[in-house]
């Protein structure tokens, strides 16, 4: 019989991608008994795994608002080293290209992003980084 700290460990342990022989010999439980365990418990199985994947991603801070903050922060990055350039440098043009790759980036991510007030409004606002005349530039 199998007691409910038993399960318990099994969830986890299948949950982080353990094999059968290997939780069969850290429970002492028979592997055919497992995969019967498996097939009852695989929705906890399957949660625990999200759950588990989600603290992860927390703790390396790897969701849309931290890329958003990253992004942001390389933008600023290239804004300063390109305010100390002058135009004819031919690397100015490969700093222009990231920034507008940086820039659509940022976009994808506001886009993204809504307050929700009840009333209805256009959503497909666009986020301007800089006056369309400073784009017609010789390079």
């Amino acid at each position: 019989m199998i007691n409910q700290d038993q399960k318990n460990q099994f969830v986890e342990l299948r949950a982080k991608g353990n094999s059968f022989d290997n939780i069969c010999k850290e429970l002492k439980i028979s592997k055919p008994t497992l995969i019967k365990l498996d097939k009852e418990l695989k929705t906890e199985v399957s949660n625990f795994a999200f759950i588990e994947t989600q603290n992860l991603l927390e703790k390396y801070k790897l969701n849309k608002f931290s890329e958003l903050e990253t992004y942001c922060q390389e933008l600023g990055k290239i804004n300063t080293e390109l305010s100390k350039r002058s135009y004819e440098e031919i690397s100015t043009t490969q700093l222009f290209k990231l920034k507008s790759d940086i820039e659509a980036q940022i976009q994808t991510k506001i886009e993204k992003n809504q307050y929700f007030t009840g009333e209805q409004i256009n959503t497909m606002q666009n986020f301007d980084f800089c006056e369309p005349e400073t784009l017609s530039m010789n390079l």
